[in-house]
C-alpha cells in the first residue's frame, strides 16, 4: 500500500537555507511513501517563494500576511494539506538536512505502533556535532515544566513533549488533537501541541538515532546573558520568539499544574537578576576576547 505523506514547511528570508532542505528532502527514497510537500512564504523579501516555484516547481507555495511567525505558517500549510486526505503529515524546519533514510525512520516507527503515536526525529547541530533539537521528558513529577532533552538510541524512546523542526503526525493523531493552537504565534506552538498529544491519548516518541542537522539557536542565550543590561534581557525574553507574556501565561495555566505561577514569572525574575559585578565582568572578557579591527571591519 502506498502511504500518503504531507510535508509542511514555514519559511522567510532564507532562500539558500530553505533550498537546501528542499533538496535533502528530495534525496529521501522511501519504498511506498508517496509526498507532497506545502511550503509557507511569508513575504520572504529575498524571493525565496519565487525560488522554490522556480526550483521546485511540484511544491505547493502558499503566500503568508508576512507576520504569521512559525505557528501561522505551519497552521496555514496544514489547513492546505489536511484537506487532501493525507495519511501523515511530516513537519519539518526549512533549516533541516535530513540524514538518508531519516522519512523511512519515522514511517516505519509509526507503523510499530500503528500509527497511535506522533514520532519526532532529534537532530544534531551541524557544527558541534551536539544534539540541538527533539524531545523532552519531565524528570521530576512535581515540577511538569522541568524539562530535560532526550539523548536519541537505538530504540524509540518515550517523551512528554518536543521540539517541532522534524515531526510525523499520523492522521489518527492529527484528527483527535487538531492543528497547533493559535493562541501561540512561534516559540511554544510545537511544546504545546506535545502536551496535547499526549493528554489525548496518544504516546509520543523519540525515533531512533539522530536523523539529520539543524542549526541550535543561540539567541535564546541573550536572556541570561550577564553582558547585557536588565532591560535588554527582558526585551529579548518577551520577544515573539522568546516567550511573549500572553502567550507563556497561557502555556503555564495549561501545563504547568499546581506551580504554574512559578513557572510563570521565574524567566522573567532571571532575565533581570544578573548584577552589575557580572555584568561588567562579562563586558571586560567580551572586550579582552575581540579581534583587532581591519578594515574589512568598516565595509
Amino acid at each position: 500500500m502506498t502511504t500518503r505523506l504531507c510535508v509542511l514547511l514555514a519559511c522567510y528570508n532564507r532562500r539558500d537555507t530553505t533550498l537546501a532542505c528542499l533538496a535533502s528532502l528530495a534525496d529521501q527514497v522511501h519504498p511506498g511513501v508517496e509526498r507532497e510537500v506545502f511550503l509557507v512564504d511569508d513575504g520572504s523579501p529575498d524571493g525565496t517563494g519565487h525560488a522554490v516555484r522556480r526550483e521546485f516547481p511540484a511544491v505547493h507555495v502558499l503566500d503568508g500576511t508576512g507576520s504569521l511567525y512559525w505557528g501561522g505558517g505551519m497552521r496555514l500549510a496544514d489547513e492546505a494539506a489536511w484537506g487532501t486526505r493525507p495519511d501523515h503529515l511530516l513537519w519539518l524546519n526549512d533549516d533541516v538536512d535530513l540524514a538518508a533514510g531519516a522519512i523511512g525512520t519515522l514511517v516505519t516507527t509509526a507503523a510499530t505502533v500503528a500509527d497511535r503515536a506522533a514520532i519526532v526525529g532529534a537532530l544534531a547541530d551541524p557544527v558541534t556535532g551536539d544534539l540541538a533539537y527533539g524531545g523532552y521528558r519531565r524528570p521530576d513529577p512535581r515540577r511538569l515544566l522541568g524539562l530535560r532533552p532526550v539523548v536519541p538510541s537505538a530504540r524509540a524512546e518515550w517523551l512528554d513533549t518536543m521540539n517541532g523542526n522534524l515531526v510525523l503526525v499520523p492522521a489518527g493523531v492529527r484528527a483527535s488533537v487538531g492543528p497547533l493552537d493559535p493562541m501561540f504565534s512561534h516559540n511554544m506552538a510545537d511544546m504545546d501541541f506535545g502536551f496535547r498529544v499526549r493528554a489525548a491519548g496518544f504516546a509520543l516518541l523519540l525515533a531512533p538515532g539522530l536523523l539529520g542537522t539543524c542549526t541550535l539557536n543561540r539567541d535564546k542565550s541573550r536572556w541570561s546573558d550577564p553582558t547585557l543590561s536588565p532591560m535588554e534581557r527582558l526585551r529579548a525574553v518577551r520577544r515573539f520568539d522568546g516567550l511573549p507574556p500572553r502567550e507563556w501565561w497561557a502555556f503555564t495555566r495549561r501545563h504547568g499544574g499546581a506551580r504554574w505561577a512559578q513557572h510563570f514569572v521565574a524567566p522573567y525574575l532571571r532575565a533581570a537578576a544578573a548584577g552589575p559585578a557580572a555584568r561588567w565582568s562579562g563586558r571586560r572578557d567580551r572586550r579582552l576576547a575581540r579581534p583587532p579591527q581591519t578594515d574589512e571591519d568598516h565595509a
